[in-house]
């Protein structure tokens, strides 16, 4: 649990002291997950870093789909958090806008982050569900998305308890 904290929360610009803190680890625990992720994949390092210095030069960097994201005086090393909170939003948008496209839009009753939660009656399940899946999948400059789907049943709700 530590490890993803540390490996996502530097993705979005956490600093070190603040990751060892958050994660009741030590500074040299927190670097070491840091340098091992930037071994593994260089280049989100040097993206962080380029993004960093638009955000510095510009006031902004752009999103995957050509949005400007206005990133805040003396935060730019929070850039690619921007970047990638912009990403998560465009996927779900897109996949907001095919399923309301469909005979299931009046099915869709929220967003919960990346998640789309529907009321879909019984009888309809084994044709609604693949439908809907095929309007959230989608590939983005290369990387796939799949998705997935769960039956709750009644309350969405218990479905985390």
């Amino acid at each position: 649990l530590y490890t993803k904290i540390r490996t996502y929360g530097g993705f979005y610009g956490g600093g070190l002291k603040t990751l060892a803190k958050q994660t009741n680890g030590n500074l040299q625990e927190t670097k070491g997950t840091r340098d091992t992720l930037h071994k593994l994949y260089p280049g989100v390092k040097l993206y962080s870093k380029r993004l960093e210095a638009e955000a510095m030069a510009n006031g902004y960097v752009k999103g995957i789909k050509g949005r400007l994201l206005i990133v805040d005086a003396g935060h730019a090393f929070a850039a690619m958090n921007y970047v990638l909170q912009n990403a998560g939003r465009e996927i779900i948008a897109e996949a907001i806008r095919k399923v309301q496209a469909t005979e299931y839009a009046s099915m869709l009753r929220l967003q919960v982050h990346d998640e789309l939660v529907f009321s879909i009656p019984e009888g309809l399940t084994d044709v609604a569900i693949p439908a809907i899946l095929g309007c959230m999948e989608t590939t983005v400059k290369g990387v796939h998305f799949p998705a997935e789907a769960e039956i709750c049943g009644k309350a969405w709700g218990g479905h985390y308890e």
